[in-house]
């Protein structure tokens, strides 16, 4: 059916009127641009983001698509990123997110989705212990020593090596950067952390 006919039928059915919504699904795999993920986006609030990450479309290269989802945020537009299973495979999973809500009820998880209270994550072997922002500096710690990517509208502002990373960010930044989210992966091995948006 028509997505808007689609869209229009989930959003009837959501399990509570406050949280859960509408990811968008392997967008790379799919091939849709950044323009028709901005009009699906548009839509509803509750159109809440995208796949980020989705481990059964690795084989053709299209499992993780980090450089458009940084072209939507460009726009200004709200697009939580969301990693995810779609196929199991060697009995793991892989692909999934972290919820920070102490709330474990389906609707405190469903409302953490939709409110972005979480992160993801692809083998989930590392966590964040935390990540802070305070208007002026940009903190997170890690459980093991990560390569950490800050990254603005303007691309890559920061890389750092170790468990703890540390930016501070000026007030008349704010406009050249627009928002702030943090990329921390884990030595040479298939895992990584993603934060979700901080609007500046």
């Amino acid at each position: 059916m028509p997505w808007k006919e689609g869209f229009t039928k989930i959003l009837d059915s959501l399990i509570c009127p406050d949280g859960g919504g509408i990811v968008i699904a392997h967008p790379q795999w799919s091939h849709l641009n950044a323009e028709a993920i901005c009009e699906m986006l548009d839509f509803d609030d509750r159109v809440l983001g995208i796949e980020l990450f989705s481990n059964g479309c690795e084989s053709d290269y299209t499992g993780a698509c980090e450089s458009l989802w940084d072209e939507i945020l460009r726009t200004g537009r709200r697009c939580l990123g969301f990693c995810v299973q779609d196929h199991l495979k060697e009995a793991r999973w892989q692909g999934k997110i972290v919820l920070l809500t102490e709330d474990h009820s389906t609707q405190g998880a469903l409302k953490a989705m939709r409110e972005g209270c979480f992160y993801g994550t692809i083998l989930d072997d590392v966590r964040f212990e935390y990540v802070l922002f305070d208007g002026h500096r940009f903190q997170a710690a890690c459980d093991h020593e990560m390569f950490f990517q800050l990254i603005s509208r303007r691309g890559v502002e920061s890389e750092q090596w170790g468990k703890l990373f540390s930016f501070d960010v000026k007030e008349d930044q704010y406009p050249e950067f627009g928002y702030l989210r943090l990329d921390a992966r884990y030595g040479k091995r298939n895992d990584k952390l993603y934060t979700q948006t901080i609007w500046l």
